[in-house]
């Protein structure tokens, strides 16, 4: 009998599924590494937004996000997800190194924020742009300058 492909899934199956897994992991708690535990009782305490937010940052590739950029419709309250996972210590909010910082900045974002720092950046590729970024001796404080002029706020795992 052929599957069908019209299944509809709940808007939060991901936070189901993860949660079955959750459930497992649960009862080795005392086996677990200390951070591992704590991240997972930190977990318990979430709101169902924070935590539907927290699956979804996990499942995605990276560990730096730009918050900006992070939609998600089917969690209510979405800044309060925001609010309470950085107060929970699984999220930190902190800037990105500088080579992952020009990684996740686009070309046409790049562009303008580099023209302060180096010559004939409109005819330079991405790659070629970060290579001179990437040498130059200040890199690390480039970063927290260019990121005030797109004004992003960076969330980063710590679990």
């Amino acid at each position: 009998m052929p599957i069908s492909s019209n299944v509809e899934l709940p808007v939060d199956y991901y936070l189901h599924n993860f949660e079955r897994l959750f459930e497992a992991a649960e009862r080795y708690l005392d086996i677990l590494p200390t951070a591992e535990a704590n991240a997972l009782r930190q977990y318990q305490q979430l709101s169902k937004s924070a935590r539907m937010l927290l699956v979804r940052l996990l499942s995605r590739k990276g560990n730096y996000f730009r918050r900006q950029k992070l939609c998600y419709a089917e969690i209510d309250a979405f800044d309060g997800a925001v609010t309470e996972l950085l107060a929970s210590d699984l999220v930190a909010d902190e800037l990105p190194d500088p080579q992952q910082f020009f990684k996740l900045v686009t070309l046409a974002e790049l562009r303008p924020l580099a023209d302060a720092y180096l010559a004939n950046v409109a005819t330079l590729n991405k790659a070629a742009l970060l290579e001179l970024l990437l040498r130059r001796n200040d890199v690390v404080a480039l970063v927290p300058r260019m990121n005030a002029v797109i004004a992003e706020q960076w969330l980063s795992l710590k679990c």
